[in-house]
């Protein structure tokens, strides 16, 4: 077993695509190594990152062995402007979308 850990550029909530963009670089990087068997992988999420495992669970690879999630945030902090005063909470685009999830 190998492990790989990623600081991902999730800075706020405006960065998921680029946070993103890095995992799906990190799987690829992974996979490459001579050391890994490139068709068994496993993503591992936590906290702020729970709405990148969405995609990974809409569209999996082939590769893609197990996701899991450790205290993932699953919903957006309700938007001041849209939502102010409501307690309402918006979910994100990924995990809304994803009929498996």
């Amino acid at each position: 077993m190998i492990g790989v850990t990623l600081d991902h550029r999730l800075h706020g909530q405006g960065d998921f695509e680029t946070a993103a963009a890095d995992v799906a670089a990190a799987a690829g990087q992974a996979r490459a190594d001579p050391r890994v068997d490139p068709g068994r992988l496993a993503l591992w999420f936590f906290s702020g990152g729970g709405p990148l495992l969405a995609d990974w669970l809409r569209e999996p690879p082939g590769w893609l062995r197990c996701v899991a999630a450790t205290y993932p945030r699953l919903a957006a902090t309700p938007d001041a402007a849209s939502t102010r005063g409501s307690g309402q909470r918006r979910r994100w685009p990924a995990v809304r979308t994803c009929r498996s999830c």
